[in-house]
């Protein structure tokens, strides 16, 4: 940083200032002086002239006395303005700069930002931060560089404060102010009063740790003090600046100043490694440039004995290895506080992040009897506040922090691995399906991921993974859940057997996975096989057994297998019914998907009716916010909009979703969910242009989420372009509903449900585009294809074939339209009554048949 003219005038300014009122100070001394003597000189007259009294001899000795101390006064005044160093350069005694240091220019700038504010700062961090590197950059930089701003710069090693008075003691030999011989607190004492007066000057109080023993020594006035110190307790005397790891910049530039070979990815293997701890990334380069190995030789070094690797090649700057460093600070702590010791090497088998202070308290319960510190959270906080001090961790309000380096240290020669896994049991936050407890399972995964989740025979441990991997699949991250599920279920399945009760419960969490990355076909191989399994080894109706059975029938119908589904779904409902009872939340998770079973066979009475009950008792037993609570307003808002009740379905809707984003989140899939479903309503009820910009976000989430060929992707795509043909934008309805529909015959298959409501849509596209006859062609083919897999009488089947009729209107085919329209009609009264909506327009086109694309039979997609 370049300093300001202005901000070097106000220094120049003060510093003549200061000497301005030395100088008045003893010229004051001297005429007081002058008047003594003068008034001695006439009491002397006086007691010649009228004869000497006792009185008047005391007075001429008292003025005496007084004229001799001023003149002596005025004389010291005048030698302390006027001292300057026996030696002809200014006092300096910073250590070398180190020639490596880099990856700091924000921090030396911010370093200046507040010296321009605060006399004092406090440059705090764990060990091996470069907190002494960078006070020696700073303190070269602003002495030596084009700033100039310090005349005197001393360093002071402070980590013992018996030893600051003698190095204080030295400035002031070197100032003039005292000898060698004197008394050192005195000297000292001299020199701290001697920066009072001026200015120009950088005290560095390196690795200080008692701010009460560093409070004497502050000299205040217009110079800086500069303290390092690992712990962070400075606020009443300096102003703390806390310094963090390298940014993975400023790793890069270190490591590549000894190895300019290193590739980008080798350059992110070793900082992440090194956590862009400084002091290691130092020695790394020190090793590689020596030695000439590779960064993969290194790394591998690194894994299999880091206590030793981080021992070597200590650097002069540094004055001692990591490794040296980190065990001798536990080594102080051990002595200092031997539970705070306990703690650390308990937390060293823990994730490097944050570790709350709930994790700690309880850790606080299960370490030996002879390092537990008296219950409570202050001795907690006092066992957090000694392991900071000694640099080693970190804490702030989102727990302590222990360095990965540094906990390889420390693990290296600690036996606590077991309590640590005890911890991580204890420790497990609450249900993982509730989203109140979500923040504190974000928390606690990281440190659970640390331990050896795939050997582990801690039953225990294997429960608390169980409940992690569901946590991550209702919070929504359902690719982290998939990537730990799968390693857990295939190590578990071949260390304690594919029958194994812990195994099949991840197995079912696997399929879970599946499902909603879309990848139905995959969950459903799983559920078969987990099935097949419980029902030999637990029996038919075993509340596992029936799990799978539940799962099982969600994949045939995310298939497009709804008969089958069906099936699953009722012995599932009825078993639960008889064994469980019909309030269990299991069984209601059973009448929720017969309601969907209803919706697809074409029933959407019989499926209102269903989740109206099941919501009410939802509401009742599990709350108003609860996911499944959620699931059963969004399914009856789906069901009602099929009945014909579109307002009481849109507010539904809407109110469903803006509780999922108060609870779960913008971005959570439940949420998208119910956008998806208020731009349908939307579109429904009219509001074509408010049901696009619905669809266009939802899409784009879904898309950043998902990717393209998801099937909630494809859904909100779908949607989209159902919204631009009722906006007139039928050449881009088009372009999008054919995309559309080649991506759901790849993932879907041709026969499936989802796939041949997009073949409609882009029917209806086919048409207002000037392609009747292609239009005919796929409306026939839907048409087909619907009565093969949903029957005849179902409503999407005499959906196609109201599109169907249009197309051949459109084609000049009149009469055979008008017989299919009938033979719709008919099947809609019988199937859905004269009031539906879907009757009603059928009839209506029987009376007046539309000569062009009519809107009123473009489908789309309900769910």
């Amino acid at each position: 940083m370049i300093v300001s003219p202005a901000r070097s005038g106000g220094i120049v300014a003060a510093k003549n200032q200061q000497k301005g009122h030395g100088r008045s100070r003893a010229s004051l001394w001297r005429l007081l002086a002058a008047g003594a003597a003068a008034f001695v000189g006439i009491a002397a007259s006086w007691a010649s002239l009228t004869g000497l009294r006792w009185y008047q001899i005391a007075f001429a000795v008292i003025a005496s006395i007084l004229a001799i101390s001023l003149e002596r006064q005025a004389r010291h005044e005048a030698a302390q303005l006027n001292a300057k160093p026996a030696d002809a350069s200014p006092p300096w005694n910073v250590p070398g700069s180190n020639t490596q240091f880099s990856g700091r220019g924000e921090e030396l700038a911010k370093l200046r930002e507040l010296f321009a504010k605060s006399a004092a700062v406090a440059l705090y961090g764990i060990g091996g931060v470069g907190k002494t590197q960078l006070a020696i950059e700073y303190a070269h930089k602003y002495a030596h560089g084009a700033a100039g701003d310090y005349e005197i710069v001393w360093w002071v090693a402070a980590q013992r404060p018996d030893l600051i008075e003698l190095q204080l003691k030295e400035l002031a030999v070197l100032l003039g102010l005292a000898s060698q011989g004197d008394d050192a607190t005195g000297a000292a004492h001299k020199a701290v009063g001697y920066l009072r007066r001026r200015s120009e000057w950088l005290i560095v109080f390196d690795n200080a740790e008692d701010a009460a023993a560093l409070r004497p020594w502050l000299p205040g006035g217009g110079g800086h003090v500069l303290i390092t110190s690992k712990t962070a307790s400075w606020h009443e005397l300096a102003t703390p600046l806390e310094l963090q790891i390298l940014r993975r910049a400023g790793s890069a530039e270190l490591l590549r100043r000894g190895r300019g070979d290193l590739s980008d990815d080798e350059v992110e293997l070793l900082g992440d490694r090194l956590g862009d701890l400084p002091l290691a990334i130092a020695q790394a380069t020190g090793m590689l440039a020596e030695t000439g190995m590779t960064a993969s030789e290194y790394l591998e070094q690194l894994e299999a004995k880091t206590a030793q690797i981080l021992d070597e090649r200590p650097l002069h700057s540094y004055g001692q290895s990591l490794t040296a460093a980190t065990r001798l600070s536990l080594s102080s702590l051990a002595e200092a506080n031997p539970a705070a010791a306990h703690l650390l090497r308990v937390c060293a088998f823990l994730a490097p992040e944050p570790i709350p202070s709930r994790m700690l308290t309880e850790a606080a319960r299960i370490i030996g009897p002879s390092a537990r510190p008296p219950d409570g959270n202050g001795a907690v906080r006092d066992m957090v506040r000694q392991i900071v001090r000694y640099g080693l961790g970190r804490s702030d309000r989102s727990g302590l922090q222990v360095h990965q380096l540094t906990q390889l240290i420390i693990r290296d020669q600690s036996i606590e691995q077991a309590e640590a896994i005890s911890l991580l049991v204890r420790a497990r936050p609450g249900d993982p399906l509730e989203p109140a407890c979500w923040a504190d399972w974000g928390e606690f995964l990281p440190h659970l991921q640390a331990a050896d989740l795939v050997t582990t025979n801690d039953e225990g441990l294997r429960q608390v993974v169980c409940a992690a991997i569901w946590y991550l699949l209702s919070s929504g991250a359902s690719e982290a859940a998939l990537s730990l599920a799968r390693k857990v279920y295939e190590s578990w399945g071949m260390r304690y057997g594919a029958d194994d009760a812990l195994t099949l419960r991840v197995a079912d969490a696997t399929a879970q996975a599946y499902r909603d990355l879309g990848q139905a076909a995959k969950a459903c191989e799983v559920d078969e096989d987990t099935m097949e399994r419980r029902r030999r080894v637990l029996g038919d109706d075993h509340a596992d057994t029936l799990a799978a059975a539940h799962n099982l029938a969600i994949d045939h119908h995310a298939l497009g297998r709804f008969a089958s589904a069906r099936r699953l779904n009722e012995e599932t409902y009825a078993a639960r019914c008889r064994i469980l009872g019909a309030e269990h939340p299991d069984t209601l998770a059973s009448a929720n998907n017969l309601a969907i079973d209803l919706y697809a066979d074409g029933d959407p009475n019989a499926a209102a009716k269903r989740d109206e009950t099941t919501l009410q008792l939802r509401r009742r037993i599990l709350g108003p916010d609860h996911l499944c609570t959620f699931t059963s307003e969004n399914n009856l808002a789906v069901a009602l909009r099929a009945v014909g009740e579109e307002t009481r379905a849109r507010r539904l809707h809407k109110d469903v979703a803006d509780r999922r984003r108060a609870v779960l989140g913008n971005d959570h899939p439940h949420t998208l969910t119910s956008v998806n479903n208020v731009g349908v309503s939307l579109r429904a009820t009219g509001d074509a242009a408010g049901a696009r910009l619905t669809h266009e976000r939802a899409l784009e989430q879904r898309r950043a989420l998902y990717g393209d060929d998801h099937h909630d992707t494809l859904t909100s795509a779908s949607n989209l372009a159902v919204a631009l043909y009722f906006l007139g934008e039928y050449q881009a309805a088009r372009v999008l509903n054919e995309d559309t529909l080649r991506r759901r015959r790849r993932v879907l298959g041709e026969d499936h449900p989802d796939t041949l409501v997009c073949a409609c849509n882009l029917a209806a596209c086919l048409r207002a585009t000037g392609d009747p006859d292609m239009a005919k062609g796929l409306n026939e083919d839907t048409l087909a294809r619907r009565r093969r897999v949903l029957g005849e009488d179902h409503p999407l089947t005499l959906l196609a074939a109201s599109n169907l009729a249009v197309s051949m209107h459109a084609t000049g085919a009149h009469d055979a339209a008008q017989a299919l329209d009938r033979d719709t009609l008919a099947r809609r009264r019988r199937i859905l009554g004269d009031g539906h909506p879907d009757t009603i327009l059928s009839a209506g086109a029987l009376c007046e048949p539309p000569p062009g694309i009519p809107a009123r039979h473009l489908p789309f997609r309900r769910g």
